[in-house]
């Protein structure tokens, strides 16, 4: 059993970011890649996944006109628990005015009889700017959703105000239910930098588009039968990011 800690604080300095504070705790990693313009934070653990029983919990704070991008280097795989025990995640991330957050992790995936409870509250001052990517597959290429509980809280709040609350709650090993589908997936926008630039994106794989805040955010929701399709569609996000962060849009 573990207890898992991590906090990064990424600034601007000079007109470039940099993580101006790190720390984690094994088996939690961090990995930089050096960008001009956008700082790139890689979220890796030793052991390759969560085990039952494990609390993890991470900070990160974007400070003011910086830029930062946080991915994984693979999916989340969260293992099968016994004595009804769970694991557990909550990432709080604070982004200041002028800021650009853009999380884009991997997938979660559930094995067989896992459980797994997670709370991500994002918190953005007025003027801050947010691309946020949750998903999650069916489970390995042989199980089809047999985890025991899966829970995911999305919490966003804009100066202290609640304005995106989104739970979804998987439990009981009922594949049937689950029909065809083999991925769900939600991208939010939020902030002027980003909204105008994203929203034009054609998606194959959409189920509903809904607008946040008086339009100034957006929240697409995805459903696919093929993984591979669902990550087509979040990867060209991915692409038109890295090709404005390339070309400076976000300075």
């Amino acid at each position: 059993m573990m207890n898992w800690t991590g906090e990064l604080h990424v600034e601007k300095e000079c007109g470039s970011p940099f993580v101006s504070k790190r720390f984690a705790r094994y088996p939690l990693r961090f990995l930089f890649q050096e960008k001009a313009h956008c700082a790139w934070v890689y979220l890796v653990s030793f052991g390759g996944g969560i085990v039952a029983g494990d609390m993890i919990k991470l900070s990160v704070i974007i400070g003011r006109d910086s830029c930062c991008v946080i991915t994984t280097q693979a999916s989340t795989k969260v293992y099968k628990t016994s004595n009804n025990a769970m694991a557990e995640q909550f990432i709080s991330y604070q982004v200041q005015t002028g800021a650009v957050l853009f999380v884009a992790p991997e997938p979660i995936t559930c094995f067989r009889d896992s459980a797994f409870k997670q709370h991500q509250e994002i918190r953005l001052e007025q003027g801050a700017n947010l691309v946020f990517v949750d998903w999650i597959t069916s489970g390995r290429t042989h199980e089809n959703w047999v985890m025991r509980l899966y829970e995911n809280r999305i919490s966003i709040y804009l100066d202290s105000q609640l304005v995106c609350a989104e739970n979804m709650v998987l439990q009981g090993n009922n594949p049937q239910r689950m029909g065809m589908i083999k991925v769900f997936a939600t991208v939010i926008l939020i902030g002027d930098k980003v909204v105008p630039l994203l929203q034009k994106l054609q998606f194959k794989n959409t189920v509903s588009k809904s607008s946040l805040i008086d339009n100034q955010g957006i929240v697409f929701r995805f459903a696919g039968e093929n993984v591979a399709d669902v990550r087509n569609d979040l990867g060209n996000i991915m692409k038109l990011f890295k090709i404005m962060t390339d070309d400076q849009v976000f300075v």
